[in-house]
This record gives C-alpha cells, structure tokens and sequence, in this order.
C-alpha cells in the first residue's frame, strides 16, 4: 500500500457518488480491476435475512465502514474528506431496509466516482479494504471455475428455460421447444379434443417462468389421451433442449413438480449429459434465486474441478516445480511468471512487494488498517499477468503454505 499524502492524491470529493447496481459476470469484474491509483474501498457483508439477525446487516456494515475511515485518516485524508468520501456508504446504514436483499453476500466497491453494489450467490465473510485497488479474493469465485450452465424449469403449468453463469441468467428461446401442451396438441385430430381450450397465458415478459400449460375440461377427452399428450410434451423439451446443448458442454440443471421431472428423467435416461435434478415448482423463482440454487448443485462439479487443479500443482510439488511461500510467488506473480496460483482464503499476510529491490516486506504490527494483504496482491498480479487464481482454505494447501503456484517456464 503507499501511503497518501494529504492533498496530494485524495483532494476533497464535492461531487455526488451515485450507486450503481452492477451484475456478478467476470467481464464487468475484470473492468474493475483494471482500475488503480487513489482510494479504492471493498466492503464484503454477509447478508441474513431471516428473524432478529436481520439487524445484524446495519450494525456488521457500519463496523466496516468504521474500519474503512479510520484507513483512510491513517493514509492521509482529512477527516472532513472522509465523511464525504464515504457518504454512499453511509446511506445504507441509515436504510436498514435496503439491505434485505435475495443475496447470499453484498459487495460494495467504493472511489471518487461510483459505489457499485454486487449482488453475490456465495457468502463472503465480513471483510474492509482500504487500497489503491479493489479487492479480489472475496470475488475469485466470480472470475474462476464459474462454469456457464442451463437451467430448465418444467413448472406447475409451464416451463422456460436460462442460461449464463452464477449470478447471470438470462430468459433464453429454444428452437422447435413447445412452451405449452396446447401446441403438442395442435396437430391432433380435433375429435380427441372436443373440449380442450386454453388457460389465461401470460407473456414470458410479464412473469419469470409462467407460460401456462394448457388446460383440459369436459368429456370426449378420455385420461390416457391426456397422459400421451403430456409424455409428448415432456419429450419435445427433451428433444429440443438435447438440440439446444448439442454443441455446448453445459450441465444442465432441471426444476420440476413431480410428474413432469419424472417423466423427463425417463425420456432422457439414454443421454450422456451431466444432469441435476430439483424437484420443485420454480415458477416464482426470479433469476438470482434460480442460480443461487443451480450453483449449490453444481459446486460438487466445480469443487471437483478446483481438485484437479490442486492434483496438478501437488504433482509440480513432486517434480520440484512448484514456486511456494508467499515471498517467492508475490515477486514471481508482480513479474509475470504465474500461470496459476492457490492462496488461502481464510488467511492475511500484510505487507508491500518492493520491486525495485525485488524483495518482500513484511508489516509484523497488530491490527490490519491501512495494510495490504499479500495473499490478494499475489490474486491480483497472477490475473493481471494472464494467469489464473483460486482461493481455497489453507488446510487443503501442499504443505502447510499459505500461496503455491505452478510457473511459466
């Protein structure tokens, strides 16, 4: 961290900052760390949502935002900068409400000229950085293994089907995929249906997940025509959204009732594609509800996957070809010689890499204000340098180090 002069890079903010609601999609976080010089504050809040913790929100932000103004008095600024500097922030402290949000974590990144509000599907521990940057190893889960998935919703009386990464869906249209029973039976002979008619349909804009399957009433239409319509209507999704995936590698995760999951495992028993399975009616599921429950599904995948890449460093470990310790991988990511690197996620190493003297130093004193962590240095510079990070819990690190990294020979 270098230390601010006062007046020298932190000149008083006069302007208003506005909040700006930003989505969780690695493009726009790459964006912002891209970023660097003056004040950059991070603040990471677990959000609860249920009984008295709900207090909780307001009382654990404003610790933070206490921590993050103390920072910037020790960097330098005014005190009556401070309080001007961190006004956006303050505003959700006095609105309590506001952070009620269908969020596992909130993310709020602070400077001169915006406060960008993330909404995050994983729960970040309570956490304040005060630096010439952004943090990034609270949002590591965002930039790495987030793997695009599908996402089917076969509801009580309709379907659609999204597609993204964690924190992203969009409302997607599938080609040759019959969004109501109605249209499967278009094609019928009319005698088979004397009385069908259809259900109030409502647009895909108006409702998440609400395209209604048509209703069926009155006699000539005898239960087994009815429960062959429904199997063709089941297997026309199969058959489409099979299409649809063809040419990609997503998993796909299906919603359901009941009835329809169970009759769409049946139809796609014979396909080779990854599949999870959620019995439930996700028709009032919004679109960050239906990822943060796609992704707790998928993370045994992307934990598998996070174990293969630590199989690989373990085997550089063996072939002596590892770079480990935090010394050795802050100065080889600063230069560049990363190509991927493993820190622990619940550890802080403070400090400052001197690159003119290529050697690391170390702050010894208590307390955290004010200080760099290494650990997201070495994040930052790996990914900066084209290299890929991964925060994992140092007990699943080679060992007992706190940074190991494969490099670029």
């Amino acid at each position: 961290m270098t230390e601010y002069l006062p007046n020298t890079h932190l000149p008083m903010i006069e302007k208003h900052i506005p909040t700006i609601d930003i989505e969780a999609k690695p493009e726009v976080i790459d964006s912002l760390f891209k970023e660097y010089g003056g004040p950059h504050i991070s603040l990471f809040l677990p959000i609860r949502n249920d009984g008295v913790e709900v207090q909780q929100n307001a009382q654990i932000l404003r610790e933070l935002i206490e921590e993050a103004r103390a920072s910037l008095e020790i960097f330098g600024m005014q005190v009556s900068h401070v309080s001007n500097f961190i006004a956006p922030l303050q505003y959700f402290v006095d609105n309590p409400q506001s952070l009620r949000q269908e969020a596992a974590s909130l993310a709020f990144l602070l400077d001169g000229h915006a406060l960008r509000r993330i909404r995050l599907d994983y729960e970040a521990p309570a956490f304040c950085c005060v630096d010439e940057r952004f943090a990034m190893k609270p949002l590591l889960p965002i930039m790495q293994l987030n793997p695009t998935f599908t996402a089917l919703c076969l509801n009580q009386g309709g379907m659609q089907v999204y597609r993204g990464v964690r924190g992203n869906l969009t409302s997607v249209d599938v080609e040759g995929m019959p969004n109501t029973i109605e249209e499967v039976a278009e094609f019928d002979d009319p005698e088979k249906t004397l009385q069908n008619h259809s259900a109030t349909r409502t647009s895909r804009s108006h409702a998440t997940g609400s395209t209604p399957v048509s209703g069926f009433h009155g006699h000539g239409m005898p239960d087994t025509y009815k429960d062959d319509l429904k199997k063709r209507f089941i297997q026309a999704v199969a058959v489409a959204i099979e299409s649809f995936l063809a040419d990609k590698k997503d998993p796909l995760v299906v919603f359901g009732v009941a009835g329809n999951l169970g009759q769409f495992k049946q139809v796609n028993a014979a396909s080779q594609r990854v599949y999870h399975y959620v019995e439930h009616d996700a028709s009032r599921w919004d679109a960050s509800r239906l990822s943060q429950e796609s992704v707790a599904l998928l993370k045994l995948d992307i934990d598998r996957q996070v174990s293969a890449a630590l199989d690989e460093v373990e085997a550089a470990v063996g072939r002596g070809e590892d770079i480990s310790g935090i010394t050795e991988c802050a100065l080889a990511a600063a230069t560049g010689r990363l190509e991927r690197v493993f820190i622990a996620k619940d550890e802080q190493v403070h400090g400052r890499c001197d690159l003119d003297r290529m050697q690391v130093l170390y702050d010894e004193k208590s307390g955290r204000l004010g200080k760099t962590d290494l650990l997201d240095y070495i994040a930052y510079e790996t990914y900066r340098h084209g290299g890929s990070a991964m925060a994992v819990s140092k007990d699943r690190l080679p060992n007992g180090r706190r940074a190991i990294a494969v490099g670029r020979f």
